[in-house]
């Protein structure tokens, strides 16, 4: 049934995601989960329309909106309620749903990609060691994909099976380097092919392409580490500046609310001032103010996690650090918001 409303989707998208779950090893199908991403769409917009027209939660009733008078008609607040809450809603559910999704499977293909490079250099170098033995390349191959190296030895010795029914050897091992979202790997492998062909001094350009990946992860860590000043100064500007500020508007937006409340309809004539100015109620209250709070918290944590991530080429991470930053940060707002009023509950009118 799921392959069915798949075919709404563009070819190339489902091969896409056909191909990152084959990384990730996961046992479904492009179209299965393209479907599902379909149906979770739908079903998005209809829990949205549902949330909007009984409006659970009051949110648009404490937003206090009015009809939209036209020349000819009228629009009434329940159509906007209804068409604004449905689209809001629905797109931040699925939003939520394509966020779980990708990073279920992300966090799979990146393990897998860290794991593969972690062991590399090793298995480099004992695919030279073999060599120099007087084993082939292909036997030099099987030989230097360990048990312990766990699926990046599974992965070598399917494709090699390849091999043994009559595939060239340099077309398996391009092959092999497709089973990996791995940049390094990649290259490694059309290294190696390119030595194969080339009839070089192969064992010396394995030990040397294992040093060369051995210092490459080496400095990448060093990066890391100094690049870490910078990711602390955007988290705690997300985490801990965000929900101080928020919690301090939110204060003056009571006191303010409360101030002009007791303040009735005030109207101060051309008399006194040049213009006209009536003193009403704010059109925004502070559950209102705060429902934008939460929302502009994890649209913000969303970006300061990309941010923090890409510095480390780590998709597990991003979700990793969104997750964390989320949690922290609706934590500290009610903190701080519970702090302040109790601070500065005099302030109230």
């Amino acid at each position: 049934m799921f392959e069915v409303f798949s075919r709404i989707l563009s070819r190339k998208f489902i091969e896409n995601l056909d191909r990152r779950l084959k990384l990730a090893e996961m046992r479904i199908t492009g179209e299965f989960l393209g479907g599902l991403l379909v149906i979770m769409f739908l079903l998005s917009f209809l829990v949205g329309y549902l949330i909007s027209y009984n409006d659970i939660g009051g949110v648009f009733e404490k937003l206090k909106l009015r009809d939209i008078v036209l020349d000819n008609f009228t629009i009434s607040k329940d159509i906007i309620r209804v068409f604004t809450g449905t689209l809001l809603y629905g797109v931040l559910i699925y939003i939520i749903i394509v966020l779980i999704i990708n990073g279920i499977i992300d966090i799979r293909e990146d393990k897998i990609r860290r794991e593969s490079e972690r062991v590399l250099p090793e298995f480099l170098m004992n695919l030279a060691a073999g060599i120099r033995s007087g084993n082939i390349v292909d036997r030099a191959i099987l030989d230097a994909a360990k048990e312990e190296y766990g699926l990046f030895s599974q992965k070598i010795r399917a494709r090699m099976k390849e091999y043994y029914s009559g595939v060239p050897l340099d077309k398996t091992i391009l092959r092999l380097s497709e089973d990996f979202n791995s940049v390094l790997i990649r290259r490694t492998f059309v290294i190696i092919v390119e030595g194969i062909k080339t009839g070089a001094r192969l064992a010396d350009i394995i030990e040397k392409l294992a040093l060369d990946i051995r210092e490459i992860q080496n400095y990448k860590d060093e990066i890391s580490t100094t690049l870490t000043t910078y990711r602390m100064f955007i988290l705690i500007a997300t985490v801990f500046g965000m929900p101080l500020l928020y919690a301090i508007s939110m204060k003056l937006l009571d006191v303010l609310y409360n101030a002009f409340s007791q303040l009735k309809d005030i109207n101060i004539y051309a008399g006194i001032l040049p213009i006209n100015i009536q003193i009403g109620l704010p059109s925004i209250d502070k559950e209102a103010f705060l429902y934008f709070a939460i929302l502009s918290i994890f649209v913000t944590s969303i970006f300061t996690s990309k941010i923090i991530s890409s510095s480390e080429n780590n998709k597990a991470m991003f979700y990793r650090n969104l997750l964390i930053t989320l949690l922290i940060a609706y934590v500290l707002l009610y903190i701080f918001m519970m702090l302040i009023n109790t601070l500065f509950g005099g302030l109230n009118i």
